[in-house]
């Protein structure tokens, strides 16, 4: 399974996780939570890449 796959089913859990909010509190919950997860897997996948691969990618740009 390579990182893309890993992901994808992260966003999926997080996705029923929103959905189980919303049904809860609301969907103005459900967003923002969902917006808060997104961020923090979003930061932890880019900041614990290889550095190696995060300098190849610095020289690209």
């Amino acid at each position: 399974m390579n990182s893309i796959q890993e992901r994808r089913l992260v966003y999926i859990a997080l996705l029923l996780a929103g959905a189980l909010t919303g049904a809860m509190a609301g969907w103005q919950a459900a967003f923002w939570t969902l917006v808060q997860m997104s961020m923090v897997v979003e930061a932890i996948y880019w900041l614990g890449r290889p550095l190696r691969r995060r300098a190849d990618f610095e020289t690209r740009i």
